[in-house]
């Protein structure tokens, strides 16, 4: 069964795109066939595979005329195991379209059906805002994870998110789960970090992946060269955290069946 993964906090600058990207190749080097939606119109998720810039059709397209062909869109093998609905700036804006949009709420879903049997994951990049993006991409979900950076903004982000993963069970997608939050850019020599990390376990528990991605000032340097930082520092903490959470996300299939807690 296909993962559709909503990777998603309430908050910018938690390491959200950088997890979609280094999660999606994580998974795609234990051959596990991806497919990653980008649906943030700042599109660093795009940025590292292609030229954003030389796009001509995008995940807008889709949006706003959901029975065009999505071959013209979906870009094949951007990276090995790794397939990529793009965007770019022009994504801003879509709010004011999608207002008057009939079943606005479907829009992705729909867009996904048709292909997502060819794959075992689907992350989706979103905003770092609860807009009607996000909750088109919760419609489109079997499942959300929580990047939290051990900030009590992110934190509270967080909490938020999951308030409206809570509507969305209960008017859009009762089949969506909350499979888990990890912690992200965590600075071992920082007190702080370190009390919040005691924080976020024990107010999640069970939901808190036991992986945690360290700091490393490579994972900028990585995105430079348009690289993941499993590709740039192979050795490295983050690479090496991020692996660690794939094998995770996998094993919670693996263990339980199919079946995703929440």
């Amino acid at each position: 069964m296909t993962r559709i993964i909503s990777i998603l906090n309430n908050k910018g600058g938690v390491g959200k795109t950088t997890s979609t990207i280094n999660l999606g190749v994580a998974l795609a080097k234990q051959n596990k066939k991806v497919l990653l939606v980008d649906l943030d119109a700042q599109a660093n998720t795009t940025d590292l595979f292609i030229n954003k810039g030389q796009l001509q059709y995008t995940i807008r397209d889709l949006l706003i005329n959901p029975s065009a062909s999505i071959d013209t869109i979906l870009i094949k093998n951007v990276y090995q195991n790794i397939d990529l609905i793009p965007s770019n700036e022009l994504l801003n804006g879509i709010e004011q379209y999608l207002a008057s949009a009939i079943s606005r709420e479907t829009l992705l879903k729909r867009i996904l059906t048709p292909i997502k049997d060819n794959y075992d994951y689907i992350l989706i990049d979103n905003p770092p805002t609860l807009n009607t993006l996000a909750l088109i991409s919760l419609t489109a979900s079997t499942e959300v994870i929580i990047p939290i950076q051990p900030k009590y903004d992110a934190l509270k982000g967080a909490i938020a998110t999951i308030g409206t993963i809570k509507q969305v069970q209960t008017l859009l997608n009762e089949n969506l789960k909350l499979s888990g939050v990890f912690i992200t850019i965590y600075d071992i020599r920082n007190n702080n970090d370190r009390e919040i990390v005691d924080t976020i376990k024990t107010q999640f528990k069970d939901l808190c992946y036991k992986s945690i991605i360290r700091t490393s000032v490579k994972v900028d340097e990585a995105k430079g060269y348009h690289k993941s930082i499993i590709d740039y520092d192979i050795n490295g903490n983050a690479s090496q955290d991020y692996t660690d959470l794939a094998r995770e996300i996998i094993n919670q299939e693996q263990n339980l069946g199919g079946v995703i807690n929440g």
